[in-house]
């Protein structure tokens, strides 16, 4: 069970992408948490990328930036 000072920001398939998106809200001085539930044998599954209660807003701005960067 996640620890409730933690919530969850985003949940991504594809590990590089959370990487990608966990470095940029470091770089934003936000801490976080990676939940890696993708199966080891198969690939399939996903990753949820958790921050602190506190900072979930500047993370959920920082998530939009970077989605929108992407496009």
């Amino acid at each position: 069970m996640i620890d409730p000072q933690w919530r969850r920001l985003y949940t991504e398939s594809n590990l590089q992408g959370a990487w990608l998106l966990q470095a940029r809200l470091e770089d934003q001085g936000i801490e976080t948490m990676m939940l890696d539930q993708k199966d080891s044998s198969y690939g399939f599954g996903t990753i949820d990328i958790y921050v602190r209660e506190d900072h979930y807003l500047k993370a959920l701005q920082t998530l939009t930036e970077y989605i929108e960067s992407l496009k």
